[in-house]
C-alpha cells in the first residue's frame, strides 16, 4: 500500500492575447479589416496544480487458506488518482483534472497452476477520464473517454518430463475476450459548456493466439 502527492509548478495552457498585425499582408482583398489589432493564441505556462492518490496491490496463493486450494491464486491491484489544474490559465475560475488520468484503475487475475497445466483469467478496469485529442486545424481539444473494461484468458499445458514430448508447451491466449469497445463523448464540462453527446465508438475485436513453445 502506498500514497503519493505531487505539486505541479506550472501547467501549459492555450493563451489568447491581443496582437498588432501591422505589416502583415492581407491575402483576401474582399475583406477589409477594421483594425490592425486582432487576437493571437499560443501555448503559455500556467499556475500549476497538484496530483495525489494511493495504490494497493496484493498476491495470495490458495495454500495460505487450505491445502485443497493448492495451485489456485489471485493477484489484485488498484489505484486512486485525483488532480487539479486551471486549463484556462491564471485567473480562471475553473479547475479540472489532468488529461489522461482516470480516478480509478484496477486489475485482477485468478489463476491455477499445477501439474503442467496453467489457466489465467485477467480483468482490467479504468474509469472515465478527460482525454486530449487533435481537433480541426490540428488544434488540441478535450473529450470524455468513457470507462473501459477488458478481460483476457490464457490456457497452457507443459508436457511432463516422463513424456516423449518433454519440453513442449501448448498455449492458447484470448485477448479482449468480450470485445470491449472504446467509447468517447462530447462533454459539456470540457467543451465550454456545450451539449453532451456520444462522439465515437470503436471496436477492435478479440484476438486469439495459439501456438507451441519448445525448450531443450
Amino acid at each position: 500500500m502506498a500514497g503519493f502527492y505531487k505539486w505541479l509548478n506550472s501547467y501549459i495552457f492555450n493563451q489568447t492575447l491581443p496582437f498588432d498585425f501591422t505589416g502583415f499582408v492581407n491575402t483576401d482583398n474582399s475583406i477589409v479589416p477594421v483594425s490592425n489589432i486582432g487576437t493571437f493564441s499560443g501555448p503559455a505556462n500556467g499556475t500549476g496544480g497538484w496530483l495525489r492518490g494511493g495504490e494497493f496491490s496484493t498476491a495470495l496463493s490458495g495454500e495460505l487458506f487450505s491445502d485443497a486450494l493448492s495451485g489456485f491464486g489471485v493477484q489484485f491491484s488498484t489505484s486512486y488518482t485525483d488532480s487539479s489544474v486551471a486549463p484556462e490559465g491564471p485567473g480562471s475560475d475553473e479547475n479540472l483534472t489532468l488529461p489522461g488520468l482516470s480516478k480509478w484503475v484496477a486489475s485482477g487475475t485468478v489463476y491455477f497452476e499445477k501439474s503442467g497445466f496453467t489457466a489465467r483469467f485477467g480483468h482490467r478496469y479504468r474509469s472515465s477520464f478527460r482525454g486530449e485529442i487533435t481537433s480541426i486545424f490540428a488544434q488540441r481539444t478535450f473529450t470524455r473517454v468513457l470507462a473501459d473494461r477488458q478481460s483476457d484468458l490464457q490456457l497452457s499445458y507443459a508436457f511432463p518430463e516422463t513424456s516423449s514430448l518433454n519440453g513442449l508447451t501448448a498455449l492458447v491466449q484470448i485477448n479482449n475476450l468480450t470485445n470491449s469497445a472504446f467509447k468517447t463523448r462530447q462533454d459539456g464540462n470540457f467543451q465550454g459548456g456545450g451539449p453532451s453527446a456520444p462522439l465515437e465508438t470503436n471496436t477492435f475485436g478479440r484476438q486469439i493466439l495459439a501456438g507451441f513453445t519448445y525448450t531443450f
